[in-house]
Order: C-alpha cells, then sequence, then structure tokens
C-alpha cells in the first residue's frame, strides 16, 4: 500500500492497482460501480482472479467478446484443466497463442466443433447460443434435449439450440428477458460476466435457479 496526498492505492491480490477511494464509493471499475447491473457478477469474478481490467483502468462492460475470450473466462471460472494445444487441428488457431490450449481444451470436451469449412473463428464475436452452450458444456450440465413447445418466440423447439434456450431459460442463467431470446446477439462482457456467475451461484448454492436471493459466501 502506498500513500499521497492525492488517493490511497492498493494493490490487490491479482497485481492490479485499485485507487482506495474508488472502492469506498463501490467502484469497481472507472467504469463500473455498483449501479451497473452486473456489478457483483464483475465484483465477484474479478476478486477470484477470473477477471481483470485494462490499463485505463476500466473493464469495458459492452465491449463485445470474442470467442477465444469467453472460453477463457468460462474454464478460469470453473478451474478447468487445460488440454496441450500443440496438435489442434483449426486451420485458423495458431500454436502457441495465448489462446490455443482454451480452444484445445473446448475441441477436447467435445463443447465446440468449430464449423463446417473446419475453422474456428477465434476473433469473432460469441454469440448468445454459443455462449449458453459453452457454459453449460464446460460445467457438464445436463441439458434435457426434448423441448415441448418453443421456449421464446423467436426459438423454434425443433432449432438445434433450443434445448440450450430452453434450459438457460427454465435456470434463469440468461440475461434474456420478456419473451425473445435473441440468439444471435453478440454478449458483451458484463453479459458473459452475468452468465457465468449465474451459474456459479447455482452450483455453489446447490439449487436448480438462479436468483439474486443466492449468496457466493
Amino acid at each position: 500500500i502506498s500513500t499521497s496526498s492525492e488517493d490511497v492505492i492498493i494493490k490487490a491480490r491479482n497485481g492490479a492497482i485499485v485507487g482506495f477511494s474508488n472502492l469506498i464509493r463501490g467502484v469497481l471499475f472507472d467504469d463500473v460501480d455498483d449501479d451497473n447491473s452486473y456489478y457483483t457478477a464483475i465484483k465477484y469474478l474479478r476478486e477470484t482472479d477470473v477477471i481483470s481490467g485494462y490499463a485505463d483502468g476500466t473493464f469495458k462492460p459492452d465491449q463485445t467478446v470474442s470467442r477465444v475470450e469467453a472460453l477463457k473466462m468460462i474454464f478460469e471460472a470453473l478451474d478447468t484443466e487445460l488440454a496441450d494445444g500443440s496438435k489442434l487441428t483449426f486451420p485458423d488457431v495458431e500454436k502457441g497463442q495465448w489462446y490455443t490450449d482454451y480452444v484445445a481444451t473446448a475441441k477436447t470436451l467435445g463443447i465446440v466443433d468449430g464449423y463446417p469449412d473446419g475453422t474456428f473463428r477465434p476473433a469473432d464475436p460469441v454469440n448468445k447460443v454459443e455462449l449458453i452452450k459453452m457454459v453449460l458444456n464446460a460445467a457438464d450440465i445436463d441439458v434435457d434435449p426434448v423441448v415441448i413447445g418453443d421456449p421464446y418466440n423467436d426459438v423454434d423447439n425443433l432449432d438445434w439450440f433450443a434445448a440450450y434456450a430452453n434450459h438457460a431459460k427454465e435456470t434463469n442463467i440468461t440475461t434474456s428477458s420478456g419473451s425473445k431470446f435473441y440468439p444471435d446477439e453478440d454478449m458483451t462482457r458484463g453479459e458473459v460476466a452475468e452468465t457465468i456467475y449465474r451459474l456459479l451461484a447455482i452450483k455453489h448454492n446447490h439449487v436448480t435457479t438462479y436468483s439474486t436471493m443466492l449468496s457466493m459466501e
């Protein structure tokens, strides 16, 4: 801890520098305070070293998340042992990149299959359907393949992802509300954090449905 006339600086467990005045007023990052919809999720994932901010002190909760960034957050949150990416066969995933082992792990565990053309497209934004599938499969959650009726107005019960959307709705891990799921919507850092946090809260409390009353203590 170092002090100055302007602020008190605290070095967090993960090495990040946090202004004490920010902590007092409930500000996790310069752009995330306790009025943010995803504050609780971001706070928990930061405290457990799953996420970190940018050098300018921001988290950028509204910034879209790539497919590999989503995998990293999920595996870090679940403390998943990573596979060796040296034999990964996706032509667009280079060996030795920071994300190679995350993609290899997802492929090995059957969490992702890639696209019909054989690519993985690591830099593409992750959409809601992809995120929900990744999260549930990574956590080894049993998803009932039988869907009676359409879970949302924009999800037909015969869609390949209907079971995932239906499970997300029943367990309340999705940030969707109302009659639409918006399966192709690109996910933001805040939304990914919220989805992961809700799953962790369900597992931690040994319940089947998320609510804001659940505690991670």
